[in-house]
């Protein structure tokens, strides 16, 4: 965690920027005439160049810049997470996290009363 105490480091860059880029790999090779991607990106009328022009923008992404992003985009400092389950079963587990109080949410639908009956 400790997005807003402390920057990221490269590691923590790397890994999600090379998944992007790879990703890229199939869609971009010269000479291939139509992947699923660029028919999508086609369907929703991006640029042609599109996938191009965001790979070389994201390989520009360095620590530096990332972490000037990072300061000047607020982060909220709590969060909270509805977890839709057996509220007796999986409370015990998430108090036991000491995230935040557990709160519990009746989310039981009622039975339809029958309409009266109508002459």
């Amino acid at each position: 965690m400790g997005f807003t105490t402390r920057p990221f480091t490269e590691e923590e860059l790397r890994g999600p920027k090379d998944n992007i880029l790879n990703s890229f790999s199939s869609a971009t090779t010269p000479g291939r005439r139509c992947s699923p991607k660029r028919e999508r990106l086609e369907f929703y009328g991006y640029p042609a160049d599109y996938l191009e022009s965001y790979k070389a923008a994201l390989e520009k992404v360095t620590r530096p810049t990332w972490t000037e992003w990072q300061r000047s985009t607020s982060i909220p400092t709590s969060w909270r997470c509805w977890w839709w389950a057996m509220g007796p079963e999986i409370k015990p587990g998430l108090e036991e996290l000491k995230l935040g109080p557990v709160e519990t949410v009746d989310i039981t639908i009622p039975h339809a009363k029958p309409s009266p009956k109508q002459p």
